[in-house]
């Protein structure tokens, strides 16, 4: 989320560019600027700085809010163009494992003996959420505790967004008592960084997050 010295800053470095500004007195200026300000206050800061650079490197005029669209436009784009090779390398990735698991198999190894070691992420993610989990209570839910440790990394870094791929409700894991196995469900409350009438306070961690581990 941004605040007036994000568009103050622009303004610099769109001056230092070479760019003219248009002529405005001090009360026109800070006019415009709030104006602006409303107009993008819920992008992204990190967006909102590869904007600014865009239109510095490539206008030869100073910035109108079309320009901005434009520019955010174009770094967008390019975010989306990062996330698909990204894909690509992660599916040409997991198919070389799965050609490999077949070929284990083949061999006659065993599921057991083929199994992944437990990554130091997750057996931390699966000690804070439930205190008493042995290595067998991980290795049973494994791809779910895995999540949830990714889900708490993006919340962590995240910074007043609408953009959340949880629509601000954030998983967790419960237990079945009588399986044993983990599943997913979302908070009923809207994450306060997501839902941005709700004011700027030290968001709450829900108890029942922290849930002991079943005995089974």
């Amino acid at each position: 989320m941004l605040d007036i010295g994000d568009i103050e800053a622009a303004f610099v470095v769109w001056r230092a560019a070479g760019l003219t500004p248009p002529p405005m007195n001090d009360v026109q200026r800070k006019n415009f600027e709030a104006k602006t300000l409303q107009r993008y206050q819920y992008t992204p800061v990190d967006d909102w700085a590869e904007a600014v650079e865009w239109v510095a490197n490539n206008n030869t005029r100073w910035a109108t809010w079309f320009d901005i669209n434009n520019a955010l436009s174009i770094v967008r784009q390019n975010k989306i163009g990062q996330e698909v090779k990204h894909a690509e390398k992660a599916n040409k990735k997991a198919g070389e494992f799965v050609k490999k698991l077949f070929a284990d198999l083949a061999a006659g190894k065993t599921f057991n003996e083929l199994r992944q070691p437990l990554s130091d992420k997750v057996r931390v993610a699966a000690k804070r959420i439930f205190p008493d989990a042995d290595d067998s209570f991980i290795k049973r839910n494994y791809n779910d505790i895995s999540f949830i440790a990714d889900v708490d990394r993006r919340c962590a870094e995240c910074i007043n967004t609408v953009d959340c791929p949880y629509s601000g409700h954030q998983p967790f894991l419960r237990v079945d008592k009588e399986s044993g196995f983990t599943y997913v469900v979302a908070d009923r409350e809207r994450c306060y960084k997501y839902h941005p009438l709700v004011p700027d306070v030290v968001p709450k961690r829900s108890t029942r997050r922290q849930g002991e581990l079943a005995k089974v």
